[in-house]
């Protein structure tokens, strides 16, 4: 029995269509998980900042174009320009490339001397912006979106 190849080459591309559907629809679990932790925290700490780069890396990663398992997800996962769901989009990804992914001057993270003039330098400590916890609804039902649309979408393919 010979396989037909261009049969055997669509079932690939399908298999692969579906994977990234589902792991993007998985990103969006940990986004949605990260949300409901850091909507937990009460405090600034090393727990509330890793909880935020989650956020943002988690919900950028099906859009990066370094993705080796297929595709980035295409302009029909983009909400349409003017749109809040729009703009909450584009501060992740934004955030993501500038302050969660890099170490760079537009990071928002600064580096300064603790201690006090009486008992001298003590040390260094970070500080950075907060992560602004009012966006933390807006990109939960985002992602709760994107998930159940994935997911959906995965099983039509």
């Amino acid at each position: 029995m010979s396989v037909d190849v261009r049969a055997m080459s669509l079932i690939e591309h399908l298999e692969g269509q579906i994977q990234v559907l589902v792991l993007a629809a998985h990103d969006m679990q940990e986004v949605i998980a990260a949300c409901d932790a850091l909507d937990r925290e009460e405090e600034p700490g090393p727990l509330s900042d890793a909880l935020a780069t989650a956020i943002a890396v988690c919900y950028a990663r099906p859009f990066s174009a370094r993705n080796t398992v297929g595709p980035p997800l295409g302009k029909q996962w983009t909400p349409a320009s003017g749109t809040p769901e729009r703009e909450i989009h584009d501060w992740l990804l934004h955030e993501r490339k500038k302050r969660y992914a890099h170490t760079d001057m537009e990071a928002g993270r600064l580096v300064l001397h603790a201690g006090d003039l009486e008992s001298g330098f003590d040390g260094l400590v970070e500080v950075k912006a907060p992560f602004p916890r009012e966006r933390l609804v807006q990109i939960r039902e985002r992602a709760h979106y994107l998930h159940e649309r994935l997911m959906a979408k995965a099983f039509v393919v």
